[in-house]
């Protein structure tokens, strides 16, 4: 079950199972970008940066879990339906972060410069955002490689 000893199922899951393991998948979406807003929102109080990674690898790995809730083995084109999960997610992931950073710079700065400052932090931090994508599909493929 999971993959097989040469790699992923040769046969494809029911159709039916695929759509619903599928669907199952799309939850782990508002997971990480509500994940991703609370902790950059937190990060702005010295939360270390490699606690931003975390939602990344957790709706990485969360998308696998779901879809094997209804999927016995994962075949070729459940993996192409995970990694169009976490495609979306990793888009999810920096807009959740971005409504981190905004909520912050809003409460602690009013919104009369939001545009300036919310543009600098963007900047500032393009890096992380890039790591939020890395991170989830890590988080995809360890999560894959748990499988037996």
């Amino acid at each position: 079950h999971g993959l097989v000893a040469g790699g992923l199922a040769p046969d494809d899951p029911p159709a039916a199972d695929m759509r619903k393991g599928f669907m199952l998948a799309l939850l782990s979406i508002p997971v990480g970008m509500v994940l991703a807003a609370v902790v950059s929102y937190l990060s702005w109080g010295g939360v270390p940066y490699y606690v931003f990674l975390a939602p990344g690898a957790v709706a990485g790995y969360a998308s696998v879990w779901l879809f094997r809730r209804k999927v016995d083995a994962i075949s070729w084109k459940g993996l192409v339906r995970l990694a169009i999960v976490s495609a979306v997610s990793g888009v999810a992931l920096v807009g959740g972060a971005l409504i981190g950073d905004t909520a912050y710079i809003t409460s602690k700065f009013g919104s009369e410069h939001i545009s300036l400052l919310l543009s600098a932090v963007i900047k500032d931090n393009v890096v992380w955002y890039a790591m939020f994508i890395v991170c989830n599909f890590a988080g995809l493929f360890g999560a894959l490689r748990t499988l037996k």
